[in-house]
């Protein structure tokens, strides 16, 4: 019988300038083969529904969007987990040790601040 194994990998948003992009990447320090799974944010403050100024949190491997979430269609409240939406990246959601997911925030319009941690869950690939 095998077990699957999972690890789980955080960044925190904490520039959270309104119409200021951001870049954060997060390396997976596991030795093995892993599959993109979930990923969350949890804000600090609540960022209001603004269909103009808005910023969408992407989570990538190379050029590909793995997950991601915009809130220009839903309120991020503070203390309350969102789940980013899960794209269709076929080979891009496997990651191995040392590969590196980029957390992008980019702002529309003026943007909004978002302060938070993002956490994303990987599962173990068993042959």
């Amino acid at each position: 019988m095998s077990v699957q194994q999972t690890i789980t990998m955080m960044a925190e948003l904490a520039q959270g300038t309104a119409g200021t992009a951001e870049n954060h990447y997060i390396t997976v320090p596991t030795a093995g083969e892993w599959l993109f799974k979930a990923a969350y944010i949890n804000v600090n403050t609540t960022a209001a529904l603004d269909g103009s100024n808005y910023a969408t949190i992407a989570l990538k491997q190379g050029a590909t969007t793995v997950s991601s979430f915009d809130t220009s269609a839903t309120t991020l409240t503070a203390g309350t987990s969102q789940a980013l939406t899960n794209a269709a990246a076929g080979a891009s959601a496997e990651l191995g040790q040392g590969d590196t997911l980029h957390l992008a925030v980019t702002k529309t319009g003026t943007g909004i601040a978002v302060k938070g941690i993002v956490t994303v869950s990987l599962q173990s690939v068993v042959s």
